[in-house]
């Protein structure tokens, strides 16, 4: 029966055939003498059964014929499985895009057909913005960053665009990662989403394309892009849109117990731009990793800042930097919609009031949680 294990089917076939009685002392006290090694006691029961013994040889292999035959139909069901799930959901090319010559940093995978898929527009994704926060603000809620990112997918499946999100500091695109818990986790399509993430350190990076490759079988992901670079505005672009920067992160070959022992999130999360700190001195190795600015990465993408819709950032406390560059190069006309930003450590280190102070003026409202800040280019 499909509701019954190997082993229900091993003991109903028995107990359908023998007397449970008959069974305990044709099988039990025969084979356990035997066991035992008590021979004597082994021949008795043979005697004692001499009529029923040859049966339960018989009843036996039939046992096991139906047993086994239960097994071959359980793996025949599970490779006639894989097959249909081959067959319904064949498997994407990776990595596969119409941009020549890309640097061999960016990882981008985008068919033909789709990459000249128009992008949503940020009047468009202003409005979504705007009608979402218009409605919470009627019912006396604070938006959240997940409605708000509802509201702009939504605008843009009506549309048959694709969203432009820049994510800087992706980590493993799952952990720690706020884009996965509010704007991937429970979607069953991603068809009108465009990422495009920065991650520097190598071992999170080769996680974070695992993760997208993923995206791209299960949630029909067709377009995205991964940066293995830093975000840096303080390099030398004379020899044009991409340099090279020092930066330090964990040093993952390390044999050192102490280094071991530190937490995952330390190992994965912690890493800098500013290499002379102190506390990357003990279990930081020193690379030199590609470095540019936002508006010159995305450019080599045919990407321009007018197109993003949404900027997420969690670059451990070099925020203040980046989103002070970032509002100070854009033109205001082109600013996101949407920028969602860790600040627990900008708070720390007194940071964050400077950074409040710059989005309002340029229109933004503020939302905080716990450790991040959601800001809201909304038309008054």
């Amino acid at each position: 029966h499909p509701t019954h294990d190997h082993k229900s089917v091993f003991v109903l076939s028995i107990q359908k055939l023998i007397h449970p009685a008959k069974q305990t002392a044709c099988f039990t006290s025969i084979i356990m003498a035997r066991m035992e090694g008590n021979i004597e006691r082994s021949k008795a029961l043979k005697r004692k059964n001499k009529k029923l013994f040859p049966a339960c040889l018989v009843l036996l292999g039939v046992s096991v014929y139906v047993y086994i035959g239960f097994r071959m139909r359980q793996i025949h069901k599970k490779e006639k499985y894989k097959l249909i799930t081959f067959v319904e959901k064949p498997k994407l090319p990776h990595g596969h895009s119409d941009i020549k010559n890309l640097p061999e940093h960016i990882f981008h995978s985008c068919p033909s057909s789709l990459s000249s898929k128009k992008k949503l527009s940020q009047s468009a994704a202003k409005k979504a913005v705007n009608g979402a926060y218009l409605q919470k603000k009627q019912e006396g809620i604070r938006p959240g960053f997940v409605y708000v990112m509802d509201a702009i997918m939504d605008t843009a499946k009506q549309q048959n665009q694709s969203v432009v999100m820049v994510q800087l500091g992706g980590m493993d695109g799952r952990d720690g990662d706020p884009l996965y818990k509010m704007a991937v986790k429970g979607k069953k399509s991603l068809e009108h989403w465009y990422p495009i993430v920065f991650e520097p350190v190598p071992h999170n990076f080769r996680k974070l394309k695992s993760t997208y490759e993923s995206h791209s079988q299960e949630r029909q992901l067709k377009c995205y892009a991964l940066f293995n670079q830093l975000i840096s505005y303080s390099h030398d672009e004379s020899g044009g849109a991409f340099s090279q920067c020092s930066f330090c992160h964990f040093n993952h070959t390390s044999d050192d117990p102490k280094c071991q022992n530190w937490p995952d999130w330390k190992k994965q999360e912690l890493g800098s731009i500013e290499c002379e700190r102190q506390w990357l001195q003990k279990c930081y190795v020193k690379d030199s990793l590609v470095c540019s600015t936002v508006g010159a990465a995305i450019k080599v993408l045919s990407i321009l800042p007018s197109d993003v819709s949404v900027l997420q950032i969690d670059v451990e406390g070099y925020e203040a930097v980046v989103l002070t560059n970032y509002l100070n190069i854009t033109s205001p006309s082109d600013y996101s919609p949407v920028i969602h930003f860790e600040n627990k450590i900008l708070i720390g280190r007194n940071q964050y009031e400077p950074v409040q102070s710059l989005l309002k003026s340029k229109g933004y409202e503020l939302y905080e949680s716990r450790t991040d800040t959601l800001a809201l280019l909304v038309t008054p």
